[in-house]
């Protein structure tokens, strides 16, 4: 049986334009977490989808990875 792609999940769809613009900008998941007061290990679940990230953390990493809030 074929599967639809209308039901994507938007997390996925987020971590994954997160994963491409780390990689773009040659930044490691330390440096994303850099200043955020949380855990490595927490701010790599969050990016891909896990949690939601503490507003002042997000503004953080998007701007390092260049995010405006259009996205």
């Amino acid at each position: 049986m074929r599967q639809s792609q209308v039901g994507h999940n938007p997390r996925i769809s987020v971590a994954e334009l997160v994963i491409e613009a780390k990689a773009r900008k040659s930044l490691s998941l330390q440096e994303l977490t850099n200043e955020t007061n949380l855990s490595l290990a927490f701010v790599t679940a969050a990016l891909l989808g896990q949690y939601p990230l503490p507003a002042d953390a997000a503004q953080i990493i998007g701007e390092r990875l260049d995010f405006s809030g259009e996205q």
